[in-house]
């Protein structure tokens, strides 16, 4: 009976059951009992624990939905990888757990992040802040709950480990206290850290994290099972942030309310600007995302600049050397809390051992590799990690990826260039599956090869080449779901959370056309973070969204249009960001230099005499200068002062409206819009 193409999910195929039975069947008990020690562990740990039901608020409202998890509370199906499936369930343990007898607390399984609360001589220190005013809220009840007393009014000092949503969004509920301010801490370079993670890049950031974290997945057994480092429910809502008041600029220990904290900064490892600390009264070491119950990625599926892995290991071995011996306990901003006891005093050096091979050994063996001729996809599929690493539980690759952590050291020390010519410029997908398509001789002739070679099992081939039809012509509905059909059965035996949403986010878009232009998701929004970044970074937004080589073809054209200084060869004019919409008090003052299509610019510590008398002036709010960076001068033009409006008008017009990408095509040819 010839493979039926239609829209509907699958079930596993006998090949993909096979496949995860088999991984049942040889599982390293010796690896399965040390995660299910240190899991009972942790639910000794438990002072207040979170049953199977939904929270509410008073009006019946679920502010918390546990019941979204219920169909994870039984036997792996053959739709999810057994690994994968047991971290998930690992993850479904959710309260407070108390790390420190009477001293040191941490909230768990709540919301995607950790949140910390230590004991200080007045009240508390709180670490992290999760991704919400929502999850704030929820975890400081919860606390309290468990506790018996009032945190939130006696809250001493706020860490901020990252600069990850999910670990900042919640700040304001830490820090509005009535009659004080929150000192908050924070690594160095944190304002820019936060707009490399959310402004630059945001919307293409965006876009390729709703596949990432399967955004608009079902959960079930053949959609959303995990992020690999988390099963929370989470409580999403509006985000809030703060900068730190207390920058910690270099390795220091610091006295808070009592409480010696050892702040040591971890750059270029989950982030630009991210630290870890320890808690000497307490011999309690957090570790913010260096560790996060799974092996982390040095290059994220979103998107980002690729981290350090060999720089990453360095630091963990570190630790092991520095804090081994005498931590009681590590916690992190995922995963689950160790402790050091009697009956394993080594538990918590052989866990900072651990990670550190994990990174260091990749890192390294994707080098050797690279030496030894192998190319960026080569290692990817070459890279051989060892079943010590790859099976002790919390280095296994459910949200990292060994493969994708190989591939990033190739790309860190010689780019994404494989020294073959062929690959200097690469044909577009389109085009290159045109002359594909062409050469074969019909996408009828590729369909039907693919569909024998699906019953064969090779579905990674049947996926690239169905996506080549795809790419030729969208409207190929067989195409799209014989691709969607493998990419599914990919996504079944995916022992990595986030390639398993990615796989499965693939095929709803495949089976569902023009199913992206009607996702209203706003992750990692660059509107979420205007209130909280510089003058000089907004102005950097703007010359990224300035359509330069327009403005320069217009000009080259002999188009009558736009300032006359630019047509003689360069704008520049003085933009004096003014405190409010009065105008009257500047608080700083910036060069705008605009030349060949490319914005610089540069803050005055004073005004130039040389320059004052000739340059035009342009007073704005910082919330203007977005505005302008964003295509919504016409909509704001309150918050601008100038009698050169001719400049506004005319950056305007060649502003490009990011915002109507949001949604921009992955898994098919873009559109034109």
């Amino acid at each position: 009976m010839s493979y039926i193409l239609n829209a509907n999910p699958k079930e596993a195929t006998e090949i993909t059951k096979k496949y995860n039975q088999n991984i049942k069947e040889n599982v390293n008990l010796h690896y399965l009992e040390e995660e299910k020690k240190d899991i009972e562990e942790l639910k000794s740990h438990f002072i207040y624990e979170l049953g199977k039901e939904n929270i509410t608020d008073t009006e019946g409202n679920v502010r918390w939905n546990r019941k979204q998890q219920d169909y994870l509370r039984k036997e792996a199906p053959d739709t999810v990888n057994p690994y994968l499936w047991q971290i998930a369930q690992d993850g479904l343990w959710a309260g407070v757990v108390e790390l420190i007898k009477d001293k040191v607390y941490v909230t768990t399984g709540i919301t995607p992040s950790t949140v910390g609360f230590i004991r200080s001589d007045n009240g508390w220190i709180v670490v992290d802040a999760g991704g919400s005013i929502n999850e704030g809220e929820l975890t400081l009840d919860i606390i309290e709950k468990a506790l018996g007393e009032n945190v939130r009014d006696h809250i001493k000092a706020l860490i901020i480990s990252h600069t990850h949503q999910d670990h900042f969004g919640g700040a304001e509920v830490f820090t509005e206290q009535e009659n004080s301010q929150v000192p908050v801490y924070g690594p160095k370079d944190y304002e820019h850290s936060l707009v490399n993670d959310n402004l630059y890049g945001g919307i293409a950031m965006s876009r390729r994290l709703q596949y990432q974290c399967g955004l608009f997945l079902q959960r079930n057994e053949k959609g959303y099972i995990t992020l690999g480092l988390s099963t929370a429910p989470g409580a999403y809502g509006r985000v809030s942030s703060v900068f730190p008041t207390e920058s910690i600029e270099k390795d220091t220990t610091v006295n808070i309310d009592g409480v010696e904290v050892d702040f040591l900064l971890t750059p270029d490892t989950e982030t630009e600007a991210h630290l870890i600390c320890y808690f000497r009264n307490y011999h309690a070491l957090f570790l913010a995302d260096n560790t996060v119950g799974t092996i982390h990625n040095t290059y994220t599926m979103r998107g980002a600049p690729v981290r350090d892995a060999n720089y990453w290991g360095q630091i963990l071995y570190r630790l092991y050397l520095q804090y081994g011996e005498e931590a009681e306990v590590i916690f992190a901003g995922h995963g689950t809390p160790y402790w050091k006891s009697v009956e394993r005093p080594d538990k918590l050096k052989k866990f900072l051992l651990d990670n550190a091979a994990a990174y260091k050994f990749t890192n390294d063996q994707a080098l050797l590799l690279a030496n030894e001729g192998y190319s960026l996809n080569e290692i990817g599929n070459e890279i051989k990690i060892p079943e010590s690493i790859s099976r002790t539980w919390y280095t296994r690759g459910h949200y990292g990826s060994y493969s994708f952590n190989a591939r990033a050291s190739y790309q860190k020390y010689l780019g994404f260039y494989d020294g073959n010519p062929v690959h200097l410029l690469p044909l577009p997908e389109k085009e290159l599956a045109a002359k594909f398509i062409e050469y074969v001789g019909s996408a009828e002739t590729v369909l039907e090869k693919a569909k024998a070679d699906f019953e064969k099992g090779e579905y990674q081939w049947v996926a690239t080449v169905t996506n080549h039809l795809v790419f030729d012509n969208p409207k190929n509905l067989d195409a799209r779901y014989l691709c969607a059909d493998a990419l599914e059965q990919l996504a079944y035996q995916s022992e990595n959370g986030l390639w398993r949403n990615a796989y499965l986010a693939a095929t709803v878009e495949l089976r569902n056309p023009e199913f992206a232009k009607h996702l209203n998701i706003r992750a990692m929004d660059n509107r979420d973070t205007v209130a909280y970044v510089s003058t000089e970074l907004l102005l950097d937004h703007l010359g990224i969204n300035f359509d330069g080589y327009l403005a320069e073809k217009d000009v080259d054209s002999g188009k009558n249009f736009g300032p006359s200084e630019y047509k003689k060869g360069k704008l520049q004019f003085r933009l004096q960001i003014t405190e409010d919409e009065s105008f009257t008090k500047i608080v700083e003052s910036h060069i705008v230099d605009i030349y060949k299509g490319t914005i610089f610019h540069w803050q005055e510590e004073k005004e130039s005499d040389s320059f004052k008398e000739k340059l035009p002036v342009i007073k704005a709010t910082r919330e203007g200068v977005y505005n302008l960076a964003v295509k919504q001068y016409e909509q704001s033009k309150e918050l601008f002062e100038t009698d050169r409006t001719d400049v506004l008008i005319w950056i305007n017009d060649y502003v490009v409206d990011t915002g109507k990408y949001r949604n921009f095509n992955l898994i098919e040819p873009l559109e034109e819009i």
